[in-house]
């Protein structure tokens, strides 16, 4: 036995000391960098919750005074209609809110805009102090999407906007823009025939409607509050915007302050200002003859035992300019 330790001493580790020292500097180090890295994660999941959570009150925010500016404009351009925005939630993934499919769950009328968005406030404050609450995380999406209900006076609440006519839905999105311009205001406007589908009536109402914005300013202000941005109906008059409007019929004609008619000949178009009688007379002369180009094909259609359509056109142009 004496004899053979020796021989069996080249096998043992000389350096297993010094290797497991630098082995286990390597594991605290490693160890270290993941609490750093836990509690980075932490952090940036707090934040996001944060960032989450200003921006559901800020939509919310947004959503309520675009949404009171449109009961508003959709009441002025039909008069004894009603419309109304209503924010559509997303599924629930998980706590106490309500599937899709409960009454009332996936909808959030304009009115309980501000209670929702305190009760995601309260439910965040109380689950964002430890990381315990890290791993579950909100959904994504919070809302899904928003619906249009409007009613034109006949008692009968429409929800589909496919459903409508061409006139109604030139309507609803008049009004949505006129709502959006009331919240955040815009130094001009530029329409391209946004009366040709409409009624005589309602071409008044966006004519009457489109003067009262241009020279009146609309109401709006701004929200100052941290992390916001957004802007709420309501509070003091904004600068008013200028309209730039093309149109063939008289109602919005009647309510510009310059008049410009567009000729077109020999491959160049030609833009002059022309006088309010004289655009006037052009497009009240235009409107006849389209008028009675769509009752001369109706007729011979019904003659022939079709079905009739509707037709119009003109062969020139009147493009207004409404400002202050």
């Amino acid at each position: 036995m004496k004899k053979k330790l020796p021989n069996s001493k080249p096998g043992v580790n000389q350096k297993a000391l010094d290797q497991h020292a630098n082995l286990s500097e390597q594991r605290e180090s490693l160890q270290r960098r993941a609490a750093e890295n836990a509690a980075a994660e932490d952090k940036i999941r707090q934040l996001v919750r944060t960032l989450d959570l200003r921006k559901d009150e800020a939509l919310e925010r947004t959503f309520k005074g675009v949404a009171r500016n449109f009961r508003e404009v959709f009441a002025e351009l039909v008069p004894g209609g009603r419309g109304e925005l209503v924010m559509q939630r997303a599924a629930s993934s998980g706590g106490g809110g309500g599937g899709v499919g409960g009454a009332g769950d996936d909808e959030m009328p304009d009115a309980e805009a501000v209670d929702n968005g305190d009760d995601a406030a309260a439910a965040a404050a109380n689950g964002g102090e430890g990381p315990s609450n890290a791993a579950a995380a909100p959904p994504r999406d919070k809302y899904q999407g928003v619906r249009v209900k409007v009613s034109f006076g006949g008692g009968r609440e429409t929800t589909t906007i496919s459903s409508l006519s061409g006139g109604q839905k030139t309507l609803v999105a008049l009004a949505l823009i006129f709502a959006i311009q009331r919240c955040d205001p815009a130094p001009f406007y530029l329409c391209d025939e946004v009366d040709a589908a409409l009624d005589p009536a309602y071409r008044s109402a966006v004519a009457a409607l489109v003067a009262k914005t241009a020279r009146a300013g609309t109401s709006s202000t701004q929200d100052d509050e941290e992390g916001g941005g957004s802007v709420d109906g309501g509070g003091q008059l904004s600068p008013p915007a200028q309209f730039i409007v093309t149109t063939f019929h008289p109602q919005l004609v009647s309510v510009a302050d310059r008049v410009y008619g567009v000729s077109h000949a020999n491959r160049v178009s030609r833009i002059a200002l022309v006088s309010k009688g004289d655009a006037l007379q052009f497009v009240q002369t235009e409107e006849a003859r389209a008028q009675k180009a769509s009752a001369a094909a109706a007729a011979a259609a019904a003659a022939a035992g079709g079905k009739g359509g509707k037709g119009g056109g003109g062969g020139g142009g009147a493009t207004v300019a409404v400002d202050a």
